[in-house]
């Protein structure tokens, strides 16, 4: 959702900037290891994946 709404991200880590980088290269190139876990707790969603628990 954050690449929709802004141009440039500031990770924060008990209140201490961790990372500040563009949208496109925080995405394409996360240096900070705490943003790095960030990126890889984004669901994911793949064509042709069922939904679990929907009706």
């Amino acid at each position: 959702m954050i690449e929709h709404i802004c141009d440039e991200v500031v990770v924060l880590y008990l209140g201490k900037v961790m990372e500040c980088a563009s949208k496109q290269e925080l995405f394409r190139n996360p240096k900070h290891p705490y943003t790095q876990a960030l990126l890889s707790a984004i669901p994911r969603s793949y064509p042709g994946q069922e939904k679990k628990g929907s009706c």
